[in-house]
């Protein structure tokens, strides 16, 4: 198992990957601390100044509480 998936989130890292996963992460006004973290899990990645979940990241996007993926 990867580590981005079993690593604890905190409550803001948590809320973080929920914004990067529905698109309202902006690269300038995300918390580069939170976002930071999310990448070093590999969780996160930015490509052309945008943010984007990994395959990953929406692995685990899908295991927080009361997601649904489309």
């Amino acid at each position: 198992m990867e580590r981005g998936l079993r690593a604890p989130l905190s409550p803001n890292e948590e809320l973080a990957l929920r914004h990067v996963a529905t698109g309202l992460a902006h690269p300038a006004s995300a918390s580069t601390g939170d976002i930071e973290r999310l990448k070093k899990l590999g969780l996160v990645v930015q490509v052309d100044g945008e943010l984007h979940l990994t395959t990953l990241g929406r692995d685990r996007y899908a295991k927080l509480p009361c997601n649904i993926l489309r």
